[in-house]
């Protein structure tokens, strides 16, 4: 079965010297499709922009909660009008809420009236969540939303995992599962259901173990998925298979 990087920000300038390289090294390496999440309105131009010919490009368009400095009431309008006009996006995202992160009154507007759109197009949303697990479940569950979609670089309890899975989500596994220190996270991934679990490597940052100091790459889509396998009770090719199925589930074909 081929792979599905499910959260590259392929259009960051860290790609600009060789992304079509890049890409010819992904489809050799089979990896079918990227999605490429977007943080800023002003970058959503330049990010629907980049395509290839050798792998599916699928885009989603988000105001980042880490990105909202720039934030004005029109971006969500444009949100909408780029939701309605392009019908091959897949997703809303990315979005969220981090508590690191500055203004957590604003990033709350923003995030549920993201969900609200989302919502009323029907499209999955990609999260980011850091330190606000509660916060981000009692929205979704306040809301009603029902389009599922995908928790970003999940970091969390078995209990977490499982509220989010009950709402229809499914858990960005990247990374992080590479290194033994992420004993929590490590034990969560191996004993949530496999339908659960999509890979991601959130490029070109949070690299996996090995490649610290690093640009990360969508080509270590591989390497996650090994570690993952490591975790995991089912065979490679099962796993393999669940993981390109999952994400068709969320994003369609790709």
């Amino acid at each position: 079965m081929p792979f599905v990087d499910t959260h590259c920000h392929l259009n960051f300038s860290a790609f600009d010297l060789d992304r079509h390289a890049l890409l010819d090294q992904c489809a050799a390496d089979s990896i079918q499709s990227i999605v490429v999440p977007g943080v800023t309105r002003s970058s959503w131009a330049s990010q629907l922009a980049i395509q290839s010919n050798v792998i599916a490009i699928k885009h989603a368009i988000g105001l980042h909660p880490c990105f909202l400095q720039e934030f004005d009431e029109s971006d969500l309008l444009e949100l909408e009008k780029l939701l309605d006009k392009n019908k091959t996006l897949v997703a809303v995202g990315e979005i969220g809420l981090d508590k690191l992160a500055a203004d957590i009154s604003l990033q709350t507007t923003v995030f549920e009236a993201q969900i609200k759109i989302a919502k009323t197009y029907n499209k999955p949303v990609i999260i980011h969540v850091r330190k606000m697990h509660s916060e981000i479940l009692s929205i979704l569950r306040r809301s009603a939303f029902n389009c599922g979609g995908v928790i970003h670089a999940f970091s969390g309890s078995l209990d977490i995992a499982n509220a989010y899975i009950k709402l229809g989500f499914k858990l960005g596994i990247g990374g992080v599962v590479s290194y033994q220190r992420a004993n929590k996270t490590r034990s969560t991934v191996a004993s949530v259901s496999l339908t659960s679990l999509v890979l991601e490597t959130d490029a070109p940052d949070m690299p996996v173990f090995g490649h610290q100091g690093e640009r990360n790459s969508p080509i270590y889509i591989r390497e996650i998925f090994e570690y993952l396998c490591e975790l995991r009770s089912e065979s490679a090719d099962e796993i393999e298979a669940a993981l390109f199925n999952n994400s068709c589930q969320l994003f369609g074909s790709i």
